[in-house]
């Protein structure tokens, strides 16, 4: 007792009682876990009751294959209705605390996060929405939410909301959205500041921009269409391209979304899906160093994705923007032909899959997301 709390209404907190209450009806499929949440509380000293509305599924052989003493089941006596439920276990609480609870197999899972002062919340809530809707296994009912948590010293503290299926897939979850904020971050020029504790010298490992910017000028050099480009032109165009890192399995592109350049792949690899005529994905392909995608800014209109595109594990590409594009294309007749046999061909294979006579094999990568 010397180290226990103490409250000067109700004593010592061991000792108060607390009556978790929980109506049920046909829930064998939640009410294990629902019993094991309760069951598992540091708080020892609690009652659980339940009332069950004359179940016709196992939820009863269920609840009674607990051995705890703590359990206290009341059957009705005939059908009734779902506040009459909520009554019985109300009347039969003998705790100091109530807390109801509903067998569910919903699972919320938090994530906390820190960006910069520089990065405005509104922003931050947006991009941050926008990249857990993307993983599959996220509920869109109830929707995704983002809160502001404090300000802290060196930081503005978030927390990312969201509902999984169940309790098991809480855990995929968590890990999928932890990862997938650092590449949102990097591609948005969000800033996650480092801990200021403690002073620790940091040596990064990731490749300076001027090593970045060789290793994207040599692969312009050896890709045909930029190679008759001097190299002072190629560095005047890097200038003004942009680096974006995307995590394995992330949505690049979108079907039928705006391009907002030409996609040169650095480093990983990518998965064109496009969804067939019975809405199955299927798999054009997979494109790897040195290849592109968003082939259509070449063309003055119509600059809309035709396909999904996937990456198949940690993917770098080098964004091109659209006018920069233009520009290159007058300056080398040679990049425009391929970008148009490219185009050609890939509008070929698209045609099939929407007819059904291209049997693809199904997409190794994410399900396509709703809003494709």
């Amino acid at each position: 007792m010397a180290n226990d709390k103490f409250d000067p209404l109700t004593g010592p907190t061991s000792e108060i009682l607390v009556s978790l209450c929980i109506p049920t009806f046909n829930g064998s499929g939640f009410i294990r876990q629902t019993i094991q949440s309760c069951t598992s509380q540091t708080h020892r000293n609690i009652e659980i009751i339940v009332s069950d509305d004359q179940s016709s599924d196992d939820t009863i052989p269920i609840i009674r294959s607990f051995d705890d003493d703590r359990i206290v089941i009341l059957p009705s006596q005939e059908r009734s209705n779902p506040a009459s439920n909520w009554n019985r276990t109300i009347n039969a609480a003998k705790g100091q605390f109530i807390n109801f609870s509903r067998p569910t197999s919903l699972h919320r899972v938090e994530v906390p996060i820190s960006f910069s002062y520089d990065d405005p919340p509104n922003r931050v809530r947006q991009l941050l929405i926008g990249a857990a809707l993307e993983i599959p296994a996220v509920l869109n009912t109830p929707p995704p939410d983002v809160v502001v948590v404090s300000y802290g010293d060196f930081a503005i503290n978030y927390k990312v909301q969201v509902f999984a299926p169940d309790f098991l897939t809480g855990d995929g979850i968590q890990d999928e959205l932890n990862r997938r904020i650092w590449y949102l971050a990097k591609r948005h020029g969000l800033t996650m500041p480092y801990p200021m504790q403690q002073e620790v010298p940091y040596e990064s490992t990731a490749p300076t921009p001027v090593e970045q910017g060789v290793a994207s000028l040599q692969l312009l050099k050896s890709t045909p269409g930029f190679a008759s480009l001097s190299s002072e032109r190629l560095e005047q165009l890097l200038a003004e391209c942009e680096v974006r890192a995307y995590a394995t399995h992330e949505v690049v592109l979108h079907r039928l979304m705006p391009l907002d350049g030409l996609y040169l792949i650095l480093s990983g690899e990518a998965e064109l899906v496009l969804p067939d005529a019975t809405g199955r994905p299927c798999s054009l392909g997979v494109l790897l160093r040195g290849e592109c995608f968003g082939e259509k800014t070449s063309l003055l209109h119509g600059r809309i994705a035709e396909t999904t595109v996937l990456a198949c594990d940690d993917l770098e590409v080098l964004v091109i923007p659209y006018e920069r594009l233009q520009e290159v294309l007058v300056e080398s007749p040679r990049l425009a032909v391929d970008l148009n046999e490219v185009i050609q061909i890939r509008q070929r294979a698209v045609a099939k899959v929407l007819e059904g006579g291209l049997q693809g094999r199904e997409s190794a990568g994410t399900p396509l997301p709703e809003s494709v």
